[in-house]
């Protein structure tokens, strides 16, 4: 089957209709917040990453000086 044209786009530029029952309004709930969970975990790791990142970098200057102090 080969397709010859893109299919027009739809009349309908209205969101869908939320729907009124509590099931699917606690899922929804229920997944805002494990997304806000989850970015502020997010944000915490990466702080923590950033930290971690910035103390490797001043041993590895801590290790590079010894070694000159020692070879010299």
């Amino acid at each position: 089957m080969e397709i010859d044209d893109m299919v027009p786009p739809s009349g309908h530029l209205s969101v869908p209709p939320v729907s009124e029952d509590p099931y699917v309004a606690d899922l929804l709930k229920v997944a805002d917040e494990n997304i806000a969970r989850l970015h502020e975990e997010a944000r915490v790791a990466h702080e923590e990453t950033t930290g971690l990142e910035g103390k490797i970098s001043n041993l590895q200057h801590q290790v590079r000086l010894l070694f000159l102090q020692l070879h010299i």
